[in-house]
């Protein structure tokens, strides 16, 4: 299976699913900006960072023993609702999430495309920037928690995945992995990447997941360190199939509780 491919579709269809269709645009890392306070309680540090950039969000105490950075969706915001009540729920179990925005993703949800390069095939480089975001972030913010887990949803939760050992983090949460493009499950290059992840990780996925369904991801054998917690009957953006009686409310607050015992037991 061709890479490129693999990588091109993953993000593209994920606007199905979040938001409405995104044009091709990036932000670069060099350009200069300042993180100041978060809008949802606690200072942030000062920073190199793009200057169209918002102030990140914080939740939770900030003497709390754990962090986790939360990188939302390419077709979310980091304000989106579901994230907003994921982070608020952990706050208030002691835990410090910090949320911010991609490259060219403003606060409220004005959103660009994250495939770097498309029409050119140069989807490794929009990787590689989004990494270096990832772990720019983590450099600011790391201090002066003692246990540092990185995680977020669908897009955000793979470039986590991918960087977690690079920013010293003990653990990975993610919401929605993106397992494979859609319809193309034969493309193994996210499994591989949880396959290479050294430190323990939690997935949080719906279980008709477009990305990823329980019977698909059931056959990956994925190690030992890597927890699944299915939602049944959940879709990609963890709403439950309609006329099963669930409500995607319900699916978030089950989602807070699995994450906040397991960041906690971290």
């Amino acid at each position: 299976m061709d890479l490129k491919s693999c990588q091109y579709q993953t993000e593209n269809l994920t606007t199905r699913f979040f938001g409405s269709p995104m044009r091709p645009q990036l932000s670069h890392l060099g350009q200069a900006g300042v993180w100041g306070t978060g809008a949802m309680g606690g200072t942030l540090e000062s920073g190199t960072l793009p200057a169209s950039h918002t102030t990140p969000l914080a939740d939770g105490p900030e003497g709390a023993d754990h962090l986790f950075v939360l990188a939302h969706g390419s077709g979310q915001a980091m304000d989106d609702r579901a994230l907003q009540h994921i982070a608020a729920g952990l706050g208030r179990k002691g835990i410090r999430v910090l949320r911010f925005p991609w490259p060219d993703m403003g606060r409220h949800g004005e959103r660009e495309t994250l495939e770097a390069g498309r029409g050119t095939g140069d989807f490794a480089s929009g990787d590689g920037m989004l990494e270096a975001h990832l772990v720019e972030v983590v450099r600011l913010h790391r201090a002066p928690y003692p246990r540092l887990v990185v995680g977020g949803w669908s897009l955000g939760a793979r470039i986590a995945v991918q960087v977690a050992a690079r920013v010293g983090a003990d653990a990975v949460a993610c919401l929605s992995y993106p397992f494979f493009p859609k319809g193309k499950p034969a493309c193994r290059t996210r499994v591989e990447a949880l396959r290479a992840l050294p430190v323990p990780g939690l997935i949080i996925q719906g279980s008709r997941d477009a990305f990823g369904n329980r019977e698909q991801v059931r056959g990956y054998r994925l190690p030992s360190r890597i927890q699944l917690y299915w939602l049944e009957g959940a879709n990609h953006a963890l709403v439950p199939r309609p006329g099963d009686g669930g409500s995607r409310e319900s699916y978030l607050k089950r989602a807070v509780r699995e994450l906040g015992s397991y960041i906690q037991g971290v």
